[in-house]
């Protein structure tokens, strides 16, 4: 009988430990009538390739060739597959003999056409000032002189403070004017140009002159994914390029932008730095950088058939206190001659337990296969 009663006890046990877990967003939540995967955009384009630009986001782990690879094979694998080749990387900037920013590019080739990939990795500078928090790193238990701390604390602390939001303190103050400068040398060299000028460090509102027209326009449609801290790094260097050959050049070469997907979005967070680099007049506007950066892609004065459609979607996990969602009343933007779908779309990148915690860092980062979050972007929603 004693026996019987144990094993009901465990079965109950048992049954009550699974329905505590649930993904409340396992099955994704959008607020708009829907967006567009990559996937559609290669199918839908008359052109023979197509281009996705992608910056990693907070955090130590994968900035360098290894996690450039590692993405890569990662959407190659939700494309479908096919040959991913190696087209090499440049470097940009220096921190004590150190690339503060490195571009990376693959090509995927498919049936009939390819997709050309670029990642820019601009985190590894950063490193150095994590090495200046390990004196308060510690629990009792490993060192007798440090504080007393409790395990869960201990641990998010850890991953959380000490190795992601220390990127947004670096990158929003002084420390950070390297990797700007860093930056804004990358993007104008993906976008086709070449800088002018000494390469120095830039402080907020410095801009970047890039000889744009000296280049044909790439027609091929180009997306980008940006990930947290990413999607403001690789916005502000946008904003702060100046094309020194005048018109709208800069604006042009976005033409070919068909999405920006954000994946764990921070940008109503650190929109509050109020980092605003200095804009020309023809494309000024006193809203955030997102908004500032969709106002430079709708200023294109080329005449076109019909407004050009730009999905916007943000990925969230409500349970990633470093995220948020895009507020779409306080997105004031000019729109011209584009057409934005702004989509928010929320969804559990790991388990609540007993409705009351998941942990945090798994909700910011997600799972080290892209999952849930790829198959979303390539594939959109199924």
């Amino acid at each position: 009988m004693l026996i019987k009663t144990v094993r009901f006890s465990i079965f109950v046990l048992l049954a009550a430990s699974i329905t505590a877990c649930s993904k409340p967003y396992q099955q994704p939540e959008i607020d708009s009538t829907g967006y567009k995967g990559i996937l559609s955009t290669l199918n839908e384009t008359e052109e023979k390739r197509i281009r996705v630009l992608m910056t990693h986001g907070m955090c130590s782990a994968g900035k360098d060739k290894k996690w450039a690879m590692e993405q890569a094979t990662l959407l190659s694998d939700q494309f479908g597959g096919g040959k991913l080749v190696a087209r090499g990387q440049k470097d940009f900037g220096s921190d004590n003999d150190n690339s503060v920013v490195q571009r990376f590019d693959f090509t995927l080739f498919g049936t009939g056409k390819t997709i050309d990939l670029t990642f820019l990795a601009w985190g590894k500078t950063i490193d150095k000032h994590r090495k200046n928090l390990d004196f308060d790193s510690k629990r009792r238990r490993d060192d007798p002189n440090a504080p007393i701390r409790a395990s869960l604390n201990h641990h998010i602390r850890a991953g959380l403070m000490n190795d992601c939001l220390i990127d947004a303190i670096v990158y929003t103050g002084p420390n950070g004017d390297k990797i700007r400068a860093s930056m804004q040398e990358a993007v104008c060299d993906v976008l086709g140009g070449t800088t002018t000028g000494r390469p120095v460090s830039k402080r907020v509102g410095e801009r970047t002159g890039c000889q744009l027209a000296s280049r044909a326009y790439d027609p091929a449609p180009l997306s980008f994914i940006s990930v947290s801290l990413g999607s403001k790094i690789l916005f502000d260097a946008m904003l702060a390029l100046d094309d020194r050959q005048g018109g709208d050049a800069l604006s042009t070469r976005l033409r070919s932008v068909r999405a920006i997907y954000m994946v764990s979005n921070q940008l109503p967070m650190l929109g509050q730095a109020h980092i605003d680099p200095s804009r020309s007049n023809k494309t000024a506007s006193t809203g955030d950088t997102l908004s500032q950066f969709l106002d430079l892609l709708g200023s294109d004065r080329s005449a076109r058939a019909k407004p050009q459609r730009i999905d916007v979607v943000a990925f969230s996990d409500p349970n990633d206190i470093l995220g948020y969602r895009l507020d779409k009343k306080r997105m004031l933007t000019k729109r011209n001659s584009v057409e934005y779908v702004i989509t928010n779309v929320l969804v559990s990148k790991g388990w609540t337990y007993f409705g009351a915690f998941e942990n945090p860092i798994v909700a910011h980062e997600g799972q080290k296969n892209g999952e849930p979050i790829y198959p979303l972007i390539v594939h959109g929603l199924r």
